[in-house]
């Protein structure tokens, strides 16, 4: 009875053990406008006005950046996280009279550490697009920072279903184009970046402790069962 009560605390354990691995497939939701996930670069301020040209964001144990820019020039553009309530809350940009984003700036989103996840799609979520001919958004995947590129990585459109619009699957982004770059077209006002979702893959590998314990209890449970028909 003692050693059948063993074998079975290995498997228990084991299977406990897989069982967070396989948890981590959920849902991770990088809220832009959510001052608290911000974990740096240090010295910066939120919400408005952040001073930073830069901002890291963690959430559920993943890291992303966004980069603030005058678009096609590498010049570096303070970020502004913006509370205004429905439709009206995000990340934008300092300089912008709306505190939003024009066709004059753009932020990109390095996604190199969902990428290390094995992470290569995502839902974007942006605010503030209005039902204007003259003004909709460009989302672009891009190997280089500060600019847009003008090829099929581009997905645009505009608004009118509602002030939220979700784009469905951006991507694929992979270790080349790991920058997610959000701006305007046209002559009319702006958007926002307002979260990105992304799902960790599923197939999470277990530690080799975590298969070693429990191939021991897999073996232990052969050898109970050949004990029995002996």
């Amino acid at each position: 009875m003692t050693f059948r009560l063993l074998v079975a605390t290995l498997v228990v354990g084991a299977a406990l053990l897989i069982a967070p691995a396989l948890a981590a497939a959920s849902p991770v939701t990088f809220e832009l406008s959510n001052c608290g996930e911000i974990i740096g670069p240090p010295g910066f301020s939120c919400p408005n006005n952040t001073g930073r040209s830069t901002l890291t964001y963690q959430s559920g144990g993943l890291t992303m950046t966004a980069y603030g820019y005058l678009i096609n020039s590498l010049t570096g553009t303070n970020l502004y996280v913006k509370q205004a309530g429905a439709g009206e809350t995000g990340l934008g940009v300092t300089a912008e009279t709306n505190h939003e984003i024009n066709s004059q700036y753009l932020v990109d989103l390095d996604v190199s550490n969902l990428v290390a996840h094995g992470i290569t799609h995502g839902d974007l979520v942006l605010q503030s697009v209005q039902n204007n001919p003259n003004e909709h958004y460009d989302v672009c995947v891009e190997s280089v920072a500060g600019h847009i590129p003008t090829n099929a990585t581009c997905r645009s459109g505009s608004g009118g279903i509602s002030d939220t619009l979700t784009l469905t699957n951006i991507g694929p982004w992979d270790a080349t184009n790991h920058f997610i770059a959000v701006t305007t077209g046209g002559t009319g006002n702006i958007l926002i970046a307002s979260s990105l979702e992304v799902i960790p893959t599923s197939r999470t590998v277990p530690e080799p402790g975590t298969v070693a314990l429990f191939s021991t209890g897999v073996i232990g449970l052969a050898l109970i069962r050949r004990r029995l028909r002996g």
